[in-house]
């Protein structure tokens, strides 16, 4: 019990100090409104002191005819720019927040870890800066995009006790450092979007993943024997990394898998037998390694002149197919366009 009136004390100090005092949601509204320094679709016109705050555009509030609250606001490709007011730390009932392809910069607001009934969180393709904000208090969160801003810093294991978390994307950002274990014990993550930072080791079990995307990095070291060994994964971008090793057999029993990117890496090796098994793929890229071996018997383990027999051809949905750049012998599948060439 004094726990609780202890978490509840320092909740009250947060929001009172955040400007002297308790604001309206209207009032912390228009605050937000008033750090924007350039609005040039005049997207928040509407927003007056002489109509209802529930009226005003981008803004959704409760359906609660006695006290409706704002439960949720998008600014989603509005080009607005300035800060994000630390006011918004008053909209405590808030359930969605997207500031997707805006313009607004600087340090994302502590008061920001107030909104604990947060379920989604978008702040991708903006201009923040400063070390990447923790949120952990807002354990209801199911989408936390970050992406595309100039965040620092590594990933903290704290990111951990967002245990309803299903999408995290950090991706465009300036990250550095490992990939902390603790993302495992995410036992909702199904997304994981970490590509285009500087990103240096795989830690952790991700075997639970649906997607991982993690090009543009500096990861060492083997792709994990573990990834995809829930057969939930459908699609996986390792590439331009500095990965080492050979490709997993794992990878094999990723049924759902459609999308596989390794380009760009120092894979060594032959191409796993069992890549036959990726029937739902339509998208198989490992141009630029140091792959070797005949590609028909390592894909197919047929016959090279039995094309119609050949498991390359029963990838059926595949559009795509890159090997270039590798170290690859023998002849091409007829199936890939009923020719035969040497690759050298």
């Amino acid at each position: 019990m004094r726990i609780l009136v202890f978490f509840l004390f320092i909740h009250c100090l947060n929001i009172c100090f955040i400007n002297g005092g308790i604001l309206s949601e209207q009032e912390a509204l228009l605050a937000i409104k008033s750090a924007i320094k350039d609005d040039p679709h005049k997207s928040l016109s509407s927003w007056k002191n002489t109509t209802h705050h529930c009226n005003w555009s981008f803004v959704t509030c409760s359906s609660s005819s006695h006290s409706p609250t704002v439960i949720s606001l998008d600014f989603s490709n509005l080009k607005l720019n300035g800060n994000l007011s630390p006011q918004i730390g008053f909209l405590t009932n808030l359930q969605n927040l997207s500031l997707l392809f805006n313009d607004f910069y600087g340090n994302v607001p502590s008061s920001l870890h107030l909104l604990t009934k947060l379920q989604y969180l978008n702040l991708q393709f903006n201009q923040f800066s400063g070390r990447l904000p923790l949120f952990v208090n807002m354990s209801e969160l199911r989408c936390l995009s970050l992406g595309g801003n100039h965040f620092s810093g590594s990933i903290s294991p704290k990111f951990s006790k967002l245990q309803k978390l299903q999408v995290l994307d950090l991706s465009g950002n300036i990250l550095s450092g490992l990939l902390p274990h603790e993302l495992g014990l995410l036992k909702r993550l199904k997304t994981l979007d970490l590509s285009n930072n500087f990103l240096d080791e795989f830690i952790g079990d991700l075997s639970k993943l649906e997607e991982l995307h993690i090009w543009g990095n500096n990861f060492t070291g083997s792709i994990p024997h573990k990834l995809g060994t829930n057969g939930k994964l459908s699609y996986l971008n390792v590439s331009s990394n500095k990965l080492s090793g050979p490709i997993p057999e794992s990878l094999g029993s990723c049924k759902k898998l459609y999308f596989l990117n390794l380009n760009d890496n120092q894979l060594t090796g032959q191409l796993p037998v069992n890549i036959e098994k990726l029937t739902s793929i339509s998208y198989l890229s490992v141009a630029n390694n140091n792959l070797i071996g005949k590609i028909t018997p390592q894909i197919t383990g047929y016959n090279v002149t039995n094309f119609k027999n050949s498991s390359i051809c029963n990838l059926v949905n595949l559009l795509i197919l890159d090997l270039s750049y590798n170290k690859f012998n023998g002849e091409v599948p007829h199936c890939l366009g009923n020719i035969s060439l040497t690759i050298s």
